[in-house]
């Protein structure tokens, strides 16, 4: 009955709450409440700030910007100024030609007159050299080769190849022309110009055009591999099937179109060898057949 009584009186027992605890928990919260409204206020100020000095680093790259821009008119202003007050455009115009090469069969003042008229004047950045090049080699057909080049500022330099006489040919009214290794002629001579082999030629020959395809080709490679074979040949003659050749001091030769020239040339050359060593005299040699005719005087 008592134990009933004391677990009786047990559930009525009102728990004991501590004041002070109480007190220093509100003020616990009221402090935190204050340190979570001042963090939000310093955040703001930050911002703030930040938009303040970001506005600043604005304006000051816009006025460096500016800065630039304005002296870069400037320079530019003033480069044109000194472009146009100093006339720096005159000095790329084209106000000397310089030509070198001209001798005997082209003129150098008529090279320069047409040099003049398609240049003089003009930027030498709109100049195109080979341009200029045929243009004058159109004109002299005495110039087997025209080289032009730019000298800047204002300048051209132009290289005359002429065209060097190589032959004789003379025709049955006994007019002797000279002519260059294409078969060009250059101009008609006296027999006693100069000491070179003669070319007897039926065709026509005019000064300035090119003589027949056909033979000329032929004579020239004779020519030219006589030379090499230290040949002196003095007079050629062609007809329908083979060529006729005299040596300055030498026997009589003929030779066949469908020989290799310079085989023939060569048996030629140890021929005239086993001469002197034989003092033996050749009077003919015919390399228009598969064997060799060698004729003693």
């Amino acid at each position: 009955m008592k134990l009933f009584k004391s677990q009786k009186k047990s559930k009525n027992i009102i728990p004991i709450v501590n004041k002070t605890s109480l007190r220093n928990s509100s003020q616990t919260r009221s402090y935190s409440n204050h340190s979570r409204e001042s963090q939000i206020l310093l955040n703001n100020i930050n911002d703030r700030k930040r938009k303040v000095i970001n506005s600043r680093v604005v304006l000051r790259k816009k006025h460096g910007i500016f800065l630039k821009i304005l002296f870069l008119l400037i320079v530019v202003g003033v480069v044109i100024y000194l472009f146009f007050k100093f006339d720096v455009p005159g000095y790329f115009k084209i106000s000397k030609v310089t030509i070198t090469g001209t001798e005997r069969f082209v003129s150098t003042e008529d090279v320069r007159n047409i040099a003049e008229r398609n240049a003089f004047g003009k930027y030498i950045f709109s100049i195109e050299e080979d341009s200029l090049s045929k243009i004058i080699s159109k004109s002299f057909l005495g110039a087997k080769n025209v080289f032009v080049k730019k000298d800047y500022p204002n300048s051209l330099n132009i290289y005359i190849e002429e065209r060097i006489p190589v032959a004789f040919v003379f025709n049955s009214e006994g007019e002797f022309y000279l002519i260059d290794s294409e078969g060009f002629v250059l101009g008609m001579v006296t027999e006693s110009l100069q000491d070179l082999p003669r070319i007897n030629y039926e065709g026509s020959v005019v000064v300035g055009t090119f003589l027949d395809k056909d033979i000329i080709p032929i004579s020239i490679e004779i020519l030219k591999f006589a030379d090499r074979e230290d040949l002196s040949i003095s007079s050629m003659s062609f007809t329908t099937n083979y060529a006729k050749l005299y040596l300055n001091t030498g026997p009589e030769i003929f030779m066949g179109y469908s020989k290799d020239i310079e085989k023939s040339l060569r048996t030629i050359k140890a021929l005239l060898s086993n001469q002197n060593n034989n003092e033996e005299v050749i009077k003919k040699i015919d390399l228009r057949y598969d064997k060799v005719i060698v004729l003693y005087d």
